[in-house]
Parts: structure tokens; sequence; C-alpha cells
């Protein structure tokens, strides 16, 4: 595996571009060429990954790193690795479109991580459906049971964009917080 010359990142044979710097890798000798030992970088490129030259120190008496990466000393883990949250996005726009059409289900809650809020929204618009919209399509009152579906969809729709906003901001959500 060749050694880039700017910055000593170990690179794939087939690497024709440095993976960590983007520098221009020097072609590998042909195979009749004995390979040369990668040369360690100048002391301003960063620290040097790679094998210790001939008859150097091992690495201050420490064990070499097992794998090519060395983490920076002072250097924040990355995001979800040893304890450090992250968020999940949630888009404003998927959660009203859910809140619209598909309001009856408690769908934008559920999307938006609100368990409880789902629930009780799926159980109290069943409990609304078999109690008003029911008995008014049978008596032929259809335009009651829209502006109704309306009225709870266009809520439930504004409801899952400003909970799924208030999540990507980093803001608190309640269990049963609305708007």
């Amino acid at each position: 595996m060749p050694f880039c010359q700017q910055c000593g990142t170990r690179n794939a044979d087939t690497a024709r571009f440095c993976i960590s710097c983007g520098t221009a890798i020097a072609a590998a000798p042909s195979a009749a060429a004995a390979p040369a030992p990668p040369q360690p970088p100048p002391a301003s490129a960063g620290p040097y990954v790679g094998p210790p030259p001939a008859g150097a120190p091992p690495l201050g008496g420490q064990a070499p790193p097992q794998s090519g990466y060395v983490q920076p000393p002072g250097a924040y883990p990355p995001p979800g690795y040893a304890g450090v949250p992250v968020a999940k996005r949630k888009s404003p726009v998927v959660a009203a479109l859910l809140g619209f059409f598909l309001a009856g289900f408690g769908a934008q809650a559920f999307y938006n991580g609100q368990m409880k809020k789902g629930l009780v929204q799926l159980l109290a618009v069943w409990v609304l459906w078999i109690v008003i919209v029911t008995p008014a399509a049978a008596s032929g009152e259809l335009g009651i049971a829209w502006i109704i579906g309306l009225a709870i969809g266009g809520a439930a729709a504004y409801d899952g964009q400003k909970t799924a906003e208030k999540i990507n901001a980093g803001q608190p959500v309640g269990e049963f917080s609305c708007f």
C-alpha cells in the first residue's frame, strides 16, 4: 500500500490521489524494481502513521496503533460514538403531509416520536368519527363530515410541521406538546 509523500496517509494500491489530503500519489514502481520503504513526511505535515524507519525506536515505547488512523490529542469523538447523541432531523414537510392525510391515525405524532400523543389522537379521532361523522353521513349531511375532516387534518398538519421544526432546532418537545 503506498503512502502519501505529503501527509503520510496509507492509501489503497490502486489509488491515484491521497484519501486524506488529495495529493497525487506517484505511480507505483514496476514489479521488477524493489519497492522503496516509505519516507516519513516533513514534521510540519502532522503525525506520521506509517511504519517507523529501520532502527527507529517504537513510538516512544508504546505499542504501534492497530489501524492507520490516529486520533489527534484533544479531538472530539465522532457523533453517535462514546455516548455523544445524534439528533435525528425531521422533515417539517413530511410531518405536515402525514398530519393532513393521516391525521386519524396520529401519523405526524408518531413520525415526530410522540408515541403517547399519537395514541391519544388515534383514539380521539376514531371516537369523534363514530359519534359525529357516522350519524351525519347516515342522515345525508356529508358536508359536516368534510368540514370536520379538513379541520382535523389542517390542525394535525400544522402541529406536525411546528413540532418537527422544534426538534430540528434542538428545542425540547414534550410528549403532549402542541404547536
